[in-house]
């Protein structure tokens, strides 16, 4: 054969059939000891080659490369020349898929274009770090549950998922980073023991063979399971007397609703019982609809027994509808309302039979007992029971309690023929304490133009719901009575505060200091400079470092000087090659301001 000439070869193998298909290969016969060897290493949609000089490099005028997929069916296209003419060792080729096989080989040719040298078929396969995968965050009690797409592997197999969260609000940094279990098949983690109502950040990324991609990144806050609130009759059983006043119904909701309520009221009239028999203020359809606002807790209708020809009782029974969601109902869930006939002997009743109040300590407290209703004649009242600090009379009950605890109170109607009832009042009398915050205000700093946000604490203690409301500005900042966010527009100190007040009028006090400074950029002192150096001899640079800026400053590099390290502060080694070559450091502060500094080699060979 004839020494770089590249020939192709075919095999077969034949049995009684006859001949199966062929294998083909391809080879360039070389004289013995001229030889290029080659290696090639993958990086990120780039392929770096490198070789060594033949033995018969004073023939060598120019090196020569070419490529294709390690895949049958792919041919090898023609050869390209490699700048740096007889003294080239090494070329990048880009432009290559990432996670695809490539082979590669390499010749020396002389002046006249003739191969004086060729190399082995090198193989390697370009990857990358792996993509952002796509996140999102579910909400629970105490804890936030993650869930992730795939990232892309970029050529490279993932490994692992890794991730960390910390809490949103400024001040709180990152942990750092920690494997999630299951490796590269790894899709969701569930964080646990997280503090309700407290921001978090949560932060997933991917990592591969080539290192850690992009992570992805998202906000949850983990909320208290939703309360369910219940409904009931004030009482099950209500009397109205024909021709008498009208019985209130009366209905509560436990705990009190955060906003507007409808509770349908079914009513139907019994066996014996007619429409006219009675009257429902409200009633449309047989159901009386009942609206209770935010923070109401009971309601109540009239119910009025009308006049009829009979002298016996009649009933009607009331129950819930259909109710909203996160309403069910309590106890009792059904009434009974008796229509009381004027000529029978009645009985004086109250309705409901009682009810629960609250006070606190040295509060002022006042409440009137309801009037009966029914009975034949005069309807006298006597009252029992105590409570300290309030003075009790039969008509009401009034003054400051002087102990916290449970105290009740008994009044008892009484008609002339000795038909009775009873109403109870219970009382929960409670410590006075004032709302307030963990501690008395924070400072922050924000950059003119730079979006600022900041979440009010929530404020502990205290009696009854608690309210909020603010004061004080910011130029450019929205302010509301839980936050303050936006871009500040002119620097100098501002001061919000937040008020926190309880139902009886107890408050406290949280104040925001802000610094507002104005954005700077960060920079160099020059835009760089010219320096020689000498192939095979040791160079070194220090970058120098920028001054001004917002926050910490970051330096990142690009370019190269082939035998050069090159680093986010200096560029040392022994230059390889002769020619130009440049590298420029970017430095960037916290909000993003950036300038730069190039460094210009002229790399000239060595005199012998």
């Amino acid at each position: 054969l004839l020494n770089g000439t590249q020939y192709e070869f075919m095999v077969r193998a034949v049995n009684g059939v006859g001949a199966g298909a062929s294998a083909t290969a391809t080879a360039t016969p070389q004289p013995t000891g001229i030889r290029l060897p080659l290696t090639a290493a993958g990086g990120d949609g780039q392929v770096t080659l490198r070789w060594t000089a033949p033995a018969n490099r004073a023939s060598v005028h120019e090196y020569q490369v070419r490529q294709r997929i390690s895949v049958a069916g792919h041919g090898w296209p023609g050869w390209s020349t490699v700048s740096g003419g007889s003294t080239a060792r090494d070329t990048t080729i880009t432009g290559l898929t990432n996670g695809v096989s490539y082979q590669f080989e390499a010749q020396a040719v002389d002046g006249q274009g003739t191969s004086v040298a060729r190399s082995n078929v090198a193989s390697a396969t370009p990857a990358g770090r792996p993509g952002m995968p796509a996140l999102t965050a579910s909400e629970g009690d105490g804890q936030v549950a993650l869930n992730w797409t795939a990232a892309d592997a970029n050529g490279s197999a993932i490994t692992r998922y890794e991730m960390q969260s910390r809490v949103a609000a400024s001040g709180h940094g990152w942990p750092g980073w920690s494997a999630v279990s299951g490796g590269s098949a790894a899709r969701d983690t569930t964080i646990t023991g997280l503090t309700n109502d407290t921001e978090y950040e949560f932060a997933v990324r991917a990592v591969n063979g080539v290192g850690t991609g992009a992570a992805a990144a998202q906000k949850a806050t983990p909320q208290a399971a939703a309360t369910t609130i219940a409904v009931s009759f004030g009482a099950a059983a209500y009397q109205a007397t024909e021709g008498g006043e009208a019985v209130a119904v009366s209905v509560g909701l436990s705990p009190s609703p955060l906003q507007t309520v409808r509770i349908p009221v079914m009513v139907s009239a019994d066996a014996g019982t007619e429409a006219g028999d009675y009257t429902v203020a409200g009633l449309s359809g047989g159901t009386v609809w009942l609206s209770f606002a935010a923070d109401a807790s009971s309601q109540s209708f009239a119910m009025t027994a009308n006049e009829d020809a009979d002298i016996d009782d009649e009933t009607v029974s009331l129950s819930f509808g259909t109710l909203p969601v996160g309403v069910v109902a309590g106890t009792p869930r059904q009434a009974t309302v008796t229509l009381r006939d004027e000529d029978a002997d009645t009985v004086p009743v109250f309705s409901p039979s009682g009810t629960a109040r609250d006070a606190l300590v040295g509060r002022y407290f006042s409440f009137t007992r309801p009037a009966a209703s029914g009975g034949n004649g005069a309807l006298t009242y006597s009252v029992r029971g105590s409570c300290a600090g309030l003075t009790v009379t039969a008509t009401s009950v009034s003054g400051q309690p002087s102990k916290a605890g449970q105290c009740g109170i008994t009044w008892t109607v009484r008609d002339t023929d000795g038909d009775s009832d009873t109403y109870s009042l219970q009382i929960a009398v409670a410590a006075d304490t004032a709302p307030s915050f963990a501690s008395s205000g924070t400072t922050r700093s924000a950059i003119v133009g730079q979006y600022f946000s900041f979440t009010r604490p929530a404020a502990s203690g205290g009696n009854g719901s608690l309210r909020y409301s603010v004061s004080g500005s910011c130029a450019g900042l929205t302010v509301t009575a839980s936050s303050a966010s936006g871009s500040p527009s002119s620097s100098g100190s501002c001061v919000i505060k937040w008020t926190v007040r309880d139902s009886d009028g107890d408050s406290d006090t949280y104040s925001l200091q802000i610094a507002v400074a104005a954005d700077t950029a960060p920079a160099f002192a020059s835009s760089g400079t010219t320096r020689s150096a000498t192939v095979g001899s040791y160079f070194s640079f220090t970058r120098p470092a920028a001054s001004g800026g917002n926050g910490s400053l970051r330096y990142s590099v690009s370019g190269s000087c082939a035998g050069l390290t090159v680093t986010a502060s200096s560029a040392s080694g022994a230059p390889s090659s002769s020619g130009q070559c440049g590298i420029t450091w970017t430095v960037r502060d916290s909000d993003g301001d950036t300038d730069t500094y190039s460094l210009q080699l002229n790399v000239r060979n060595r005199r012998t």
